[in-house]
């Protein structure tokens, strides 16, 4: 079994990406394996590659809870109907990354958009 460095979260988030600095179009995907290191995000196939830098808005999907960050592309591996895409976070700041630790550890209830006790 792999040993994870990092504590890794399996709430859903939506994400919202773009090429850093070049487009003005955002894509969406969705994760559930993530940290305060990088994702695994799923999308359809959208054209990128390992290498590129995505800007990066990632959204709790029942509540305003959101942070903006970026990270380069590592890997990719396509299926049939997805693109699964694995992103190291860079130039991540203090409040970007506390943000993001706030979403790993939150989980909010669908029905009522309410923190969960």
């Amino acid at each position: 079994m792999e040993k994870r460095k990092v504590e890794r979260s399996n709430n859903i988030l939506i994400v919202s990406f773009r090429q850093f600095r070049e487009s003005h179009e955002y894509f969406s995907g969705i994760t559930n394996n993530y940290s305060n290191q990088g994702i695994n995000m799923q999308t359809g196939h959208v054209e990128h590659k390992p290498g590129e830098v995505l800007e990066l808005i990632l959204k709790h999907p029942y509540s305003e809870l959101s942070v903006e960050t970026e990270g380069e592309i590592v890997w990719i591996a396509d299926g049939w109907y997805q693109r699964t895409t694995g992103i190291k976070f860079k130039n991540m700041d203090h409040e970007a990354d506390n943000k993001l630790k706030g979403l790993m550890s939150k989980t909010i209830n669908a029905e009522t958009g309410q923190e969960n006790k």
